[in-house]
């Protein structure tokens, strides 16, 4: 007497700061808030069926038809990342000492597989701990909302060196270039104006 249980459904972000930016997070009421959480929520959130209902003959609901059994939930579908876990934490842990050594506004890496192009890692600073946003904390620093941002998928950067790297990795898979050939490259290039 005098105790009452209610159960509620909690997610749980096993690996705590990792890929944080990518994969986003759920607020209290389980509704995705950041990340590939929101932009698939259509996706793989789970979806409830009406109870089951009786039709005549021709197709027509029949009143008070209604079963006394509850909604049934249906599973929302999976969702495969191209991310390795090796690579994602080898990535934030050279990320993180460059935040730490730096102090840059901001910094970000991204690990892409030569065969295909697929994304192996994907990271941005600052980041988060999405285990912790639905707790209070006594003593707990605010999270600034810049840390909630995927730095790599939403700031557009300047190509910069990489340009070199594509154009020389084109040239000898072409056998347009050789390793001991030298190139002057006059003028730049231009991105946005």
């Amino acid at each position: 007497p005098g105790l009452a249980f209610t159960s509620s459904e909690r997610r749980a972000y096993m690996n705590d700061t990792l890929a944080s930016g990518v994969l986003g997070y759920c607020n209290t009421a389980q509704q995705p808030s950041e990340g590939l959480e929101l932009w698939y929520r259509q996706i793989t959130e789970p979806q409830t069926t009406p109870p089951d209902e009786l039709y005549d003959r021709a197709g027509r609901r029949i009143l008070g038809s209604t079963s006394a059994r509850r909604p049934r939930p249906l599973p929302g579908k999976d969702l495969v990342l191209t991310l390795d876990y090796g690579t994602q934490q080898a990535a934030e842990q050279i990320l993180d000492r460059c935040w730490a050594t730096r102090s840059p506004k901001g910094a970000n890496v991204i690990v892409l597989s030569p065969r295909d192009g697929a994304i192996l890692a994907m990271a941005s600073r600052p980041n988060y701990n999405p285990n912790l946003m639905n707790q209070h904390v006594p003593g707990r620093q605010r999270i600034e909302p810049d840390a909630f941002v995927n730095r790599v998928a939403s700031h557009p950067m300047e190509p910069g060196s990489t340009e070199k790297l594509l154009t020389i990795a084109g040239g000898q898979e072409y056998g347009v270039s050789t390793e001991s050939r030298e190139f002057n490259c006059y003028g730049c290039l231009m991105v946005g104006g």
